[in-house]
């Protein structure tokens, strides 16, 4: 009977310290996968956009302006995996870049915001191919 106990006991510490470690886990994770997701967000209402052909810089201003502020998140968002890698500030770099210019392009050229959302397209899909 006492070792029923002790064994209830010890299966009770450890699925405490078991869901102590996946809520610590989970919050470690939040802060990415939020940037991702405002992100994707946005990146979405540019490709709303562009099928609606509402290609004038007043409509793509903001959310590309937004990108390019998120852009500059992810490094500190991903700090404790793959901020000090090189390769990944590159790739975040390059979406801020894209995203920047697309901020400052005026006039309601469709070609060239479609160049603009293809190359934000491209930068993320860099990242996601090299670290997701």
């Amino acid at each position: 009977m006492r070792q029923v106990v002790l064994l209830l006991i010890g299966l009770a510490i450890g699925a405490t310290f078991g869901f102590m470690l996946a809520s610590a886990l989970h919050r470690r994770s939040a802060y990415p996968a939020g940037v991702m997701a405002v992100l994707d967000h946005h990146i979405g209402e540019l490709r709303r956009a562009e099928r609606e052909q509402r290609c004038d810089a007043t409509v793509t201003r903001l959310p590309m302006t937004r990108i390019g502020v998120l852009a500059e998140e992810i490094v500190p968002s991903f700090a404790a995996d793959l901020g000090r890698d090189p390769h990944f500030r590159e790739l975040a770099e390059m979406l801020h870049r894209q995203a920047e210019q697309g901020a400052t392009r005026t006039g309601s050229d469709c070609r060239a915001f479609a160049t603009d959302l293809r190359a934000i397209g491209e930068a993320c899909q860099n990242c996601h191919h090299n670290y997701h």
